[in-house]
């Protein structure tokens, strides 16, 4: 059996049991018009070139640290700290616009049988698409991290919801993690996030579909996993580029987390993610 089809076998049947869920990541939207993380700090470092009186170097340090992916997680706190209210605004514009649109890969999302699913984006393209597909006029909720009770409230009583792992620019733009400094903060100050989050995940085999496992938003969750319950939870599964296969990160993903990947072509990745999807749910 192939490693795709073993996927879709023990997924359809975490689904069936009401252990499957998806945790979506910034390539599922890449589609409807949004960046990547790389994407997102490069935006921004055009946004500081803006503001009145930064100087040239600061902006030259900033554009060298935007290739370094070590260091990604320096430069958005430096392009937070200098952008201020600027940060705000651009993350209301740049997610909230009337004309973005669900892509493909969430309008397959919203067809699997999920109670929720989890996301560290900071647009609600996965709960429009849900919306549109089951409710007509009337959304499905969105919880954001700082709202651990109600979270928990509705995984309880069994209520689907959209989980804002990382803030949600319609609401409050000014709480989005992008920092690791934002997410020391939300380990540290939300004591109940970290309890829901670990119950989701121990309870929970969830697909990673639009998720670069090397992107550090995504290994800020891993990373807690990992600490948390070190390799005791379900089998995770991740779609990745064929490309990335032979990563040493990937390698050490499917070590250190318990996690079946599945590769898929890079020529045409978004068509063979639906596709994988669509075939999940038909086995289900």
């Amino acid at each position: 059996m192939s490693t795709r089809q073993a996927a879709i076998d023990e997924l359809a049947v975490a689904f069936k049991d009401n252990r499957g869920s998806v945790f979506v990541g910034a390539g599922a939207s890449f589609e409807s018009g949004l960046p990547n993380w790389k994407g997102l700090l490069d935006e921004l470092t055009t946004e500081l070139e803006k503001v009145p009186g930064i100087d040239a170097s600061t902006i030259d340090s900033c554009k060298r640290m935007l290739s370094d992916r070590g260091k990604w997680f320096a430069l958005a706190s430096i392009l937070r700290r200098h952008l201020v209210q600027r940060f705000d605004n651009y993350v209301e514009t740049r997610f909230c616009t009337p004309a973005l649109t669900p892509s493909r890969v969430h309008q397959a999302i919203v067809n699997l049988p999920w109670q929720f699913v989890a996301t560290t984006n900071y647009d609600d393209l996965i709960e429009a698409a849900y919306s549109e597909k089951h409710l007509g006029k009337k959304r499905i909720d969105g919880l954001t991290y700082d709202k651990p009770g109600e979270i928990a409230s509705y995984f309880y009583k069994r209520k689907n919801f959209v989980l804002y792992c990382h803030g949600r620019a319609r609401t409050e733009p000014a709480k989005i993690v992008l920092s690791n400094s934002d997410y020391r903060t939300l380990v540290h100050q939300q004591p109940g996030y970290q309890s829901i989050i670990q119950t989701l995940f121990t309870s929970t085999s969830f697909l990673f579909v639009g998720a670069s496992l090397n992107d550090p938003d995504i290994q800020l969750v891993l990373d807690f996993l990992h600490s948390s319950f070190h390799k005791r939870t379900p089998t995770q599964y991740a779609l990745v580029p064929e490309s990335e296969r032979e990563s040493a990160e990937l390698n050490h993903m499917i070590t250190e987390f318990n996690m079946h990947i599945v590769a898929l072509p890079d020529h045409n990745f978004g068509d063979e993610v639906v596709r994988f999807i669509n075939d999940l749910q038909n086995a289900i």
